[in-house]
């Protein structure tokens, strides 16, 4: 539980933007089309309010996949910071500050703590109710290895 409260705190002291989000952006989730060039996002199960942060960092961690797990192919400091240059351009319908940049690339550290804090506690559940052949322990362990691998110390 010391995690839990810890996360908690830094979380709080973050201040992120609370917003609508998709909150499961996993590649199979995003739709290209090639001849509009457009993308659709489909699986909106999980959308609700959440931090900015949390679904970022999450699409980040998505990258690793679900059933070949596999945390290395998760992007490096500079990928994401190009990513979130992109994400804020639309958002913000504007070129962002590089303050802008920072503050959402700073976060983005425990709020993929709290997306593997998330999805190890779905997988938990899912564990005792899907009847889908899969290994959902095993997944929550993977997945709160590296929400302990992500935590910062509190202060």
């Amino acid at each position: 539980m010391h995690d839990l409260h810890c996360l908690r705190d830094i979380i709080q002291r973050r201040q992120s933007k609370v917003v609508f989000y998709h909150n499961d952006l996993l590649i199979h989730n995003i739709i290209h089309d090639n001849k509009t060039d457009s993308i659709s996002f489909i699986d909106y199960e999980y959308a609700d309010y959440n931090y900015q942060d949390f679904d970022i960092a999450n699409h980040f961690c998505e990258y690793a996949g679900v059933e070949d797990f596999n945390y290395s192919r998760c992007p490096d400091k500079e990928y994401k910071r190009e990513w979130i240059t992109k994400y804020l351009i639309y958002y913000l319908e504007r070129k962002p500050t590089k303050d802008e940049v920072d503050n959402l690339l700073d976060g983005n550290n425990i709020f993929e703590a709290a997306a593997h804090f998330f999805w190890t506690l779905w997988a938990l559940v899912q564990s005792q109710i899907s009847t889908i052949d899969f290994d959902y322990l095993e997944y929550a362990v993977q997945r709160y290895e590296l929400f302990q691998k992500c935590m910062v110390k509190c202060d």
